[in-house]
């Protein structure tokens, strides 16, 4: 049987959550089944370490997605793959647009990575963004959902056919965070309750009422953030006008964040909205319980509350101060945490998924 050739398009290869999945998938997928190949905007990003030295990437040499219509679309009308892998919202709307240029044989899978009707509110044409997905997005042959949550809202607000989406959740390479955990320094000091948030910088993240919140809590508590962003010296300066600059750390980018959510007392996560937030799979599969706003998306479908973290409604930052402290008072169990997350999240379970959906569609 000749072997599916599987194009997995992404921008770059950046800290991203989406770009990990794809790297995860690119690296577990069956290559009896399947020819995968990585077609990048860029050759960058720290994920590219990850990927075994027989890759094979095709380079298309643009830089952002509103420049790359003419590079996809001769790239693919030439190499004509079976499937088309794409994330990431702006680059899932220019294939949908370039879809009736392409061959027609080629199946084309969307993965969302966002709450869509939330994040097109902060999109400069918001009713244009809604517009768009509410008429090409059915283009694609199959959207891949990570979560209920995002498949609702698809239906709901865009009236997207229910047969053509996948609910799957993100997978979680639980080797790859093992062997990350090997032999690895102490980064955090005994004498403080230690929080940690792994993100970017940015708008979504609210970072902001996350700071509210630590301001709210004892001096022994302290604020590590990992991630790089636009916001950076705003909130710095919000951290020095809470009074709380002592005790908030900012890393900036980080190769290796595992070591921290493994030594972290919590993880907090303060979006305003997520998709299926792999930063808190991450940090279960390292047995670290995660306090988190109830917000758009999936995050109250990963969070158990009492067994691998908390959740207050999204704003309140007095609640969720107080389930920082509550979670101080608490004794997970890591070991039950990174169980329940193995048994929900593991690679080989959400590959056999995708496979699932590859195989229909070119059986078809």
């Amino acid at each position: 049987m000749r072997k599916k050739r599987l194009f997995f398009l992404v921008p770059f290869l950046e800290g991203g959550g989406s770009e990990r999945v794809v790297v995860n998938l690119f690296k577990a997928i069956d290559r009896d089944c399947y020819e995968p190949t990585l077609v990048l905007f860029q050759k960058k990003g720290i994920y590219l370490e990850q990927l075994p030295p027989d890759a094979n990437i095709h380079v298309l040499d643009v830089n952002r997605t509103r420049y790359a219509f003419v590079a996809v679309a001769n790239h693919l009308r030439r190499e004509k793959p079976d499937i088309v892998f794409s994330t990431l919202g702006h680059l899932n709307l220019l294939i949908a647009l370039l879809r009736p240029l392409l061959p027609a044989n080629i199946k084309f899978i969307a993965r969302e990575s966002n709450t869509i009707s939330v994040h097109n509110k902060s999109e400069s044409f918001p009713k244009v963004f809604d517009l768009l997905f509410k008429t090409v997005y059915r283009r694609f042959d199959t959207v891949i959902c990570q979560c209920q949550y995002m498949k609702n809202d698809l239906i709901e607000n865009y009236e997207f056919p229910a047969e053509k989406i996948a609910v799957i959740n993100n997978p979680l390479d639980f080797a790859q965070v093992e062997k990350k955990l090997e032999a690895v320094p102490q980064v955090f000091s005994h004498k403080t309750f230690n929080v940690l948030f792994v993100g970017r910088l940015n708008a979504q993240k609210r970072v902001d009422l996350l700071l509210e919140s630590m301001a709210l809590l004892p001096a022994d508590v302290s604020l590590y953030l990992i991630g790089k962003g636009e916001l950076r010296q705003e909130l710095e300066q919000q951290a020095s006008s809470l009074g709380i600059s002592h005790r908030v750390f900012f890393l900036g980018e980080q190769k290796n964040p595992y070591q921290y959510m493994a030594q972290a007392h919590c993880l907090a996560l303060s979006s305003a909205y997520e998709g299926f937030p792999n930063v808190v799979l991450e940090a279960h599969a390292c047995g670290t319980p995660v306090v988190a706003f109830d917000s758009p998306g999936g995050t109250a479908e990963i969070i158990l509350e009492g067994i691998n973290g908390y959740m207050a409604p999204f704003g309140d930052v007095k609640g969720f101060a107080d389930n920082v402290a509550k979670l101080r008072e608490t004794a997970f169990s890591k070991e039950a945490i990174r169980k329940s997350a193995y048994d929900r999240y593991n690679l080989d379970k959400i590959v056999s998924q995708y496979k699932e959906v590859f195989t229909h569609l070119t059986s078809r």
